[in-house]
């Protein structure tokens, strides 16, 4: 369930299309209808958990989320970074099956999970970008199967910052990674001290320069020469 830290804004508004992702880390967007309710979430906190009644799903407005399942020996597997524009939460489930937690300062837009059918029904635009985002995130997953199973290390987090490049929708090459490298070995299926090195001989190819930990420019032409030479 929501911990008790997190606000929420119940507005009334008259309907509105959802607006596309127009920045890397924010999504701009019309004034919430009376069927959406804004919240807040602090980095640190945690939207749901595994296991949660799934009453709600959500659509992230700004900051960076990652769902993350339990594994049998303990070990936890990032499923899925969500960023600006992303659905969290939506499925038929009755129950979540990941834990959502906030990486950074969030500003979610929250549905309730009952009120679906009526409102694709009654809002042409929710329905249209309710399938989209569900096709959208379909694909991704798929993807990610294809890139944990039949990719070298350097491959995988090759392959992850091409996707967070496209994510980022600007045409400079530089990302912001809101993840820790733990969290991308985590999310790549490897060792965090695999990752170190697969970022390592990035740089001494040139195929990436890394000023901080969390901003990286891609040379786009050598990452996927890399993967085509696989």
């Amino acid at each position: 369930m929501l911990q008790t830290a997190i606000q929420s804004r119940h507005i009334q508004a008259p309907p509105a299309a959802w607006s596309a992702r127009t920045a890397p880390n924010t999504v701009k967007t019309a004034p919430a209808r009376s069927f959406e309710t804004q919240l807040t979430v602090k980095a640190g906190e945690t939207i749901f958990h595994e296991g949660d009644e799934a009453l709600y799903f959500y659509k992230v407005l700004s900051g960076a989320v990652r769902l993350v399942k339990a594994v049998a020996d303990g070990h936890r597997q990032i499923c899925d970074f969500n960023l600006p524009g992303d659905l969290i939460g939506f499925s038929n489930a009755a129950e979540h099956e990941f834990t959502a937690e906030a990486i950074q300062d969030c500003t979610l837009m929250r549905y309730r999970r009952k009120d679906t059918n009526h409102l694709i029904r009654s809002d042409a635009a929710f329905a249209c970008e309710l399938q989209a985002l569900t096709a959208k995130g379909l694909s991704s997953a798929y993807a990610h199967m294809v890139r944990l199973c039949h990719r070298s290390a350097h491959d995988r987090l090759a392959w992850f910052l091409l996707a967070m490049s496209d994510r980022a929708e600007n045409d400079d090459g530089w990302i912001d990674l809101p993840m820790t490298r733990v969290d991308i070995a985590d999310y790549l299926g490897l060792a965090h001290e695999t990752v170190s090195r697969a970022f390592t001989q990035l740089k001494k190819s040139s195929a990436i320069v890394e000023p901080t930990l969390n901003r990286i420019k891609i040379d786009r032409v050598a990452l996927e020469d890399k993967l085509d030479a696989a």
